[in-house]
Order: structure tokens, then C-alpha cells, then sequence
């Protein structure tokens, strides 16, 4: 486990978080709107996660079939646990965090991760799961580049495809499903690859303690291109969030500029070994899939205790922190890494019965989303 990158995953979590936030915050102050560079955080999960699929799969060997059930056995339990909870809370009344119908195609569609267009948004019932369809398209598209034997030659695929994907958004694709994975966005994912190529092929080389500075600049780097683009956006009243090469410039070089900076304290023996940031990032998937409708219950309680304003946005973000913190860390560690844990057994199982070595193998740790 590379702990850096699990402290990362934490932050990269609670900065969607506070961009959440920022939708109850903004009435009373607005400027929260410069909150809403937290959405960063889902581009330093896709850095992050390019970065993960590389370097666990590099020098191994490893089949696309057991790649993609891996794969599915890390997303799909606890992401569907919270759907289907979010589908029964509307089943019996509730409106959670803007539902305010389920039809079954939305469920269908949702469930098989395959993105479609709900009350003017292209997001599934949990809303965040936007990104997890993207996080899904790349593993197909990683799964079939491991047929690929040479390791440079794979990154060099991923590179062209990702890239190409992403300069194809140019021409206005047609179609939804074109237009929504030709977004530039993909190719964040590449830059996670190429520097989990380039930190494999370096990591037996020694590095002096001294190199951590580098580290801090690449993490000040990051951020500072972070804030410097939103103070620009805002003087120009544009959100680079739906500006997507814009989007990819600022946000993208910043995740890999940060995620860059984390890997190289970490080899100078600059390691965070917090007990409670590893917990929350190892938790850090769970956090992300709830905390919407953790605010959005909140919200709920300020309201019929009468509070509003800046003390009404107080109360939610000290019970939404709270409670995402706690709650995070009860789902995945009741319900998300034991239903990874049954999955990986059942594919195991099968793989066993079936006499399918791609199916039998061992699973691995997972170390990232």
C-alpha cells in the first residue's frame, strides 16, 4: 500500500464533499462558490486510479478476464448496496438528494453502469456515479490492452486510445454514448498510466531524503494551478467544470501534479501514517458514494429544527462531515470490503469448477478505486 496515495484518496473524497456542500452554503455566502473547485477531486480519483491499474498489473501477469472480475468484484457490491437503498428510500416516500422518480430503466441502467440522461443530468440514482461509469469504460479498455504483452507498448496504446478519445470530442461525435466517452476527461486516466509506468520503472532506484522538497513543489504546484484556475474562472463568470478541455489542462495536470508529488515524498521516507487518514481513505470510496445523501439529510434536520442560515449551514456541515466519517468507515468496513471479499471468492469458486485459471487466481489487495 503506497500510504500517501490512500491519505490522497481521503482528501480527493471530502473535496467533492465540500463542492457538495457548497450547494447548501451558497445562499448565505456567496462566495462558497469558489468551493466549487472541489470537484477536482474527481480528477485526482481518475490520475489516481490510471496510476493504480498500471502499476498493480505491470511485470504480472494478468489476464483481461481476471483484470475486469477483479475489477468488478472491487466497484460493483457497495455501489449497488447504496443504489438500491437510495431506490428503496423512494419506494417508501422519501426524495433523497433530488429523486423524484424511479422508473426501471433507470435502476437497469444505473446497476449496469451505463450512463443515461435523468431530469436534465447524465447521472445514474446515485448521482456521483457519473464518474463510475468512465472508471468502468477505462477498465474494458485497459482489460483489452493487457493482451498486450510489452509493457511499454501497452502504456503507448492506453496513451493513443484515451488521447484519441478525447480529441475526437473535436468533431462533435454523434450519439449519447459517443459524446458522453469522448469527453476529455478520459485521458486523465492516462496520465495516471504513464506515471505508473514511470514510477515502476524507477522504483528500485534510490532516492536521497532530500528529494521530498521536489515532492512539496509538485504538490504546491498542483494546487496553486488549482486555485489560479478558479480565481480566473470566476473573474470570467465560467465554471471549468463543464468546460472540458479547459477542464483537462487545469484540473488534469493538476491531479497529476499532485498525485506526482505524493508518490515522491513517500519514496523520500515523507510517508503519512495517520491511524485515522488511512482509515478514511481506505474508506474513501464508501464516503464518496453517501456523502451526497448524507447532506442532503442534513439539510433535512437544520430545516425542521428550525435553523437556517449561516448557523442552519453550520449545522449541516458539522452533522454531513460527521456522519460521512463514521458512516464511511461502518459501509466499508461491514459491507464494502466483505461483499469485495464474498465476490472475489464466488468468481474463485467458479473459476475452480469450471477449471478457468483466469477465474482461480488469487485475488490481489486492492489499492485503489
Amino acid at each position: 500500500m503506497i500510504h500517501n496515495l490512500q491519505v490522497l484518496r481521503a482528501v480527493a473524497a471530502y473535496m467533492v464533499f465540500l463542492l457538495h456542500f457548497s450547494i447548501y452554503l451558497r445562499p448565505v455566502a456567496p462566495g462558497a462558490a469558489s468551493i466549487g473547485l472541489g470537484a477536482a477531486g474527481v480528477d485526482i480519483f481518475f490520475v489516481i486510479s490510471g496510476f493504480i491499474m498500471v502499476a498493480t498489473t505491470m511485470g504480472r501477469r494478468t489476464g483481461p478476464v481476471d483484470f475486469l472480475l477483479k475489477r468488478i468484484a472491487r466497484l460493483v457490491p457497495v455501489y449497488w448496496f447504496v443504489t438500491l437503498v437510495i431506490v428503496a428510500l423512494v419506494m417508501v416516500g422519501f426524495r433523497p438528494i433530488g429523486v423524484l422518480e424511479i422508473q426501471p430503466n433507470y435502476v437497469v441502467r444505473s446497476l449496469l453502469f451505463l450512463p443515461f440522461s435523468r431530469g436534465g443530468f447524465v447521472e445514474p440514482i446515485d448521482s456521483v456515479g457519473w464518474t463510475l461509469n468512465y472508471e468502468m469504460f477505462f477498465y474494458v479498455i485497459f482489460a483489452a490492452l493487457l493482451v498486450v504483452r510489452s509493457q511499454a507498448w501497452r502504456i503507448a496504446g492506453l496513451v493513443l486510445v484515451l488521447l484519441g478519445l478525447g480529441l475526437s470530442s473535436l468533431g462533435e461525435p454523434a450519439g449519447f454514448y459517443a459524446q458522453f466517452y469522448t469527453r476529455p476527461i478520459v485521458v486523465e486516466f492516462a496520465f495516471g498510466g504513464v506515471l505508473g509506468y514511470a514510477y515502476m520503472r524507477t522504483r528500485d532506484r534510490p532516492m536521497p531524503a532530500s528529494g521530498r522538497f521536489l515532492g512539496y513543489g509538485l504538490i504546491a504546484a498542483g494546487a496553486l494551478l488549482l486555485v489560479a484556475s478558479e480565481v480566473v474562472a470566476q473573474r470570467l463568470a465560467v465554471q471549468i467544470e463543464l468546460m472540458p478541455f479547459p477542464r483537462l489542462i487545469t484540473w488534469g495536470t493538476s491531479g497529476l501534479l499532485i498525485v506526482a508529488g505524493a508518490l515522491v515524498t513517500e519514496r523520500c521516507g515523507a510517508v503519512c501514517r495517520s491511524p485515522v487518514l488511512i482509515q478514511q481513505g481506505n474508506a474513501s470510496y464508501s464516503i464518496y458514494l453517501v456523502h451526497n445523501l448524507v447532506l442532503h439529510a442534513a439539510f433535512k434536520v437544520a430545516g425542521a429544527i428550525g435553523l437556517g442560515g449561516v448557523a442552519g449551514a453550520a449545522v449541516i456541515f458539522v452533522l454531513a462531515f460527521g456522519t460521512t466519517s463514521i458512516l464511511g468507515v461502518w459501509l466499508y468496513r461491514l459491507v464494502e470490503s466483505p461483499m469485495n471479499a464474498g465476490l472475489r471468492g464466488v468468481f474463485r469458486a467458479i473459476g475452480a469448477r469450471i477449471g478457468t485459471p483466469a477465474l482461480a487466481v488469487a485475488p490481489s489487495q486492492p489499492a485503489g478505486r
